[in-house]
């Protein structure tokens, strides 16, 4: 039996069957120490007076369940804070960088939606790094790798919503690998990697997308690796605490939050990769970012081996990301 209220279910009683020796186990609310038991064939033959079938319990095993239920009404009431708050750090952030830049927009075209995505992050990396033209290696390392990581953020959350709304993904494990290891790169490689670098390379689109594929299809792995180990966790427990059936809209932008937390862990793998890179000349979003340069991308013959590392890493993880998850559901 449950109970409804808005996008908030749970359920109130539960029932267990012993058909052969006829006996029924009821349980109010979770309290699965304080069962009623019914003999069905006693259940039968007497005559009960009609009622809410709460009234079957005793007193204090009601009084439980009412604390209970409070508690997950007040559990409930917070559940869209997360969201709320990382929506206006996000609006606060594109508002800095958009004044810091009134005077300077180089750039812009690149920070703008890195910022939008990463939030408070981005905007520490453009404060960092982004602000002076060709300031360093170590600079341009950080760039490259949140230029790299933001599709990845998408990606990961629009996996996410997915696997709860749609019923296919959540029935079937072969969607959900598909997900898991072919949205970023698609996302990436397509909507992010193509369209933005077309304009600093002059190639255009498809020769842009023909260039960039081996590179965005390590940074993918990469950054899903990280972002499976801090932000699925999060997501997990957020799910055990707020519903997801239907999907809160806020619930939704507080796990793009979670997939941001994520992106901190993905950008100490990333700029690994990107060190090796821009060592060796390879150098792309910092270009953009800078207007200094010229567009360069390590070839398949040089990223060969880096696509395999990266896949053994995403495999590595997510097994972390369940390790942790089950750690912080015992």
């Amino acid at each position: 039996m449950n109970y409804d209220q808005a996008s908030t279910s749970w359920t109130i009683e539960s029932l267990l069957a012993d058909l052969p020796h006829g006996i029924v186990y009821l349980y109010y609310f979770y309290q699965f120490d304080k069962p009623v038991v019914l003999n069905v064939a006693k259940e039968v033959a007497a005559t009960r007076a009609g009622g809410p079938l709460s009234a079957l319990f005793p007193e204090d095993v009601r009084q439980e369940a009412a604390r209970r239920y409070q508690r997950i009404q007040a559990q409930e009431s917070r559940c869209p804070l997360p969201g709320k708050l990382w929506l206006g750090l996000v609006l606060a952030s594109l508002a800095v960088l958009l004044i810091g830049s009134i005077n300077k927009r180089q750039g812009l075209i690149f920070w703008v939606p890195v910022v939008a995505i990463l939030g408070p992050l981005g905007l520490l990396i453009w404060l960092v790094a982004g602000r002076r033209r060709g300031a360093g290696t170590w600079r341009a390392i950080l760039v490259e790798a949140a230029g790299d990581v933001a599709p990845t953020v998408v990606a990961f959350v629009i996996y996410l919503v997915a696997a709860i709304q749609i019923p296919a993904v959540q029935a079937s494990q072969l969607l959900q690998v598909l997900f898991i290891f072919c949205l970023p790169l698609l996302f990436g490689w397509l909507l992010f990697q193509g369209p933005l670098l077309a304009r600093a390379t002059h190639m255009g689109y498809l020769r842009t997308l023909l260039q960039r594929l081996p590179h965005t299809w390590v940074a993918a792995n990469l950054g899903m690796a990280g972002i499976s180990v801090l932000a699925m966790p999060l997501v997990t427990m957020s799910i055990r605490t707020c519903s997801a059936l239907p999907l809160p809209p806020w619930t939704a932008v507080g796990w793009w939050a979670f997939a941001v937390v994520g992106a901190l862990a993905a950008m100490i793998l990333l700029l690994i990769y990107e060190r090796w890179a821009v060592r060796r000349g390879f150098r792309a979003w910092s270009v953009l970012a800078w207007g200094d340069g010229e567009v360069a991308t390590p070839s398949w013959r040089r990223l060969w081996w880096w696509i395999l590392l990266s896949y053994l890493v995403l495999f590595a993880g997510i097994a972390a990301g369940r390790v942790i998850q089950q750690v912080l559901l015992r």
